[in-house]
């Protein structure tokens, strides 16, 4: 099974995996897979609640984005001086240019060059939707939008087809491929179900017996996969680390998230390809079972390759970035006074 094949505009179950593991299977991101954001239902929403949750989550998303999905307006500072009417120029012409509702798209953009204190709420959820999928699909140079569904055990009825309601109002009204996973709707008849086959890697990850005692952990509600080459726009960690790294001269050559091309099942937070140096920034969610798996093989498989993984998490970095970036130059200084070569 490929991704590109589970349909766009319908919801479907994917049976065979918990929505962790898809979710690992999905990074990096697969050529062929559209964009896919992972939303982790509360219970208890109405459809309207659970809608406009959906929907603001996903208007973040795109702000956060921003210019990824308007390149043209990558040199725009700020609202001030001339800067609103730049970019809601820009936006027109890229929707004049595209299938993209010019209006909708201007007020975007101008709302995310002021920060968010700008509104598109007064355009009908419909359109949101649509434009959103749109807006989310060129910020990853994908072509489709999916909406991973985490559905949690002991709904009841109701609350199970308000879920299986809402998936099919996304699915509909902004094109989005709606896939479901983790227990399966009693009352979603209309559904359909394709088995996952999850990459070797997962499944080895997946197959690993949990601590008896694993620690709870907290996860964000929406998770969007990391914008290659860039710090992650909803760690505050990465991104107050880069803020200082671009001022240190002996930071350059640092690479934020990107597969090593020989180890492309992973991606590295930040990488000095040329010391040997991968630095990871660890958020809560690296306590869950699965994640602490997965950079256990990471760190191996870095270290197999000649890497030296130093370690930290947002805490550190958030609490005293200063002296993260000590350790981090204390290693680099000490790398390049030795002869060497970087990976290839």
């Amino acid at each position: 099974m490929k991704w590109s094949e589970i349909p766009a505009g319908q919801v479907t179950f994917l049976d065979g995996a918990p929505t962790e593991a898809i979710e690992l299977a999905l990074e990096p991101l697969p050529d062929e897979a559209p964009l896919v954001v992972t939303y982790y239902a509360p219970a208890g929403h109405s459809r309207t609640a659970l809608v406009d949750s959906i929907l603001r989550q996903l208007e973040e998303g795109a702000i956060k984005l921003f210019p990824a999905w308007l390149p043209e307006a990558a040199d725009l500072e700020g609202p001030g001086g001339a800067g609103v009417a730049a970019v809601r120029l820009l936006a027109k012409r890229r929707a004049a240019e595209t299938n993209h509702f010019g209006p909708f798209l201007a007020d975007l953009a101008e709302q995310a060059l002021r920060g968010g204190s700008h509104s598109t709420a007064r355009f009908a959820p419909e359109v949101r939707a649509s434009e959103l999928s749109k807006v989310l699909a060129a910020s990853y140079a994908r072509t489709k939008a999916a909406i991973l569904i985490d559905v949690p055990g002991g709904l009841d009825p109701a609350a199970e087809r308000v879920l299986s309601s809402v998936s099919e109002w996304f699915a509909a009204q902004g094109n989005f491929a709606v896939w479901l996973a983790g227990h399966k709707l009693a009352t979603a008849e209309r559904i359909s179900t394709i088995h996952i086959d999850l990459p070797p890697h997962v499944e080895q990850i997946i197959k690993v017996p949990p601590p008896p005692e694993a620690p709870p952990t907290e996860r964000n509600l929406v998770v969007f996969p990391p914008l290659q080459g860039t710090p992650r726009w909803n760690s505050k960690a990465e991104k107050l680390l880069e803020s200082e790294l671009r001022k240190l001269p002996w930071a350059a050559g640092r690479i934020w998230n990107r597969p090593y091309k020989l180890l492309p099942q992973y991606i590295i937070d930040l990488t000095w390809l040329d010391d040997w140096c991968a630095v990871e920034i660890d958020g809560d969610e690296h306590r869950n079972p699965y994640h602490f798996e997965r950079d256990h093989r990471r760190d191996v498989a870095l270290a197999t390759q000649g890497f030296h993984v130093l370690r930290f998490t947002n805490n550190e970095v958030l609490q005293d970035v200063a002296d993260v970036i000590r350790r981090i130059e204390q290693f680099l200084l000490m790398k390049r006074a030795q002869p060497q070569e970087g990976p290839k």
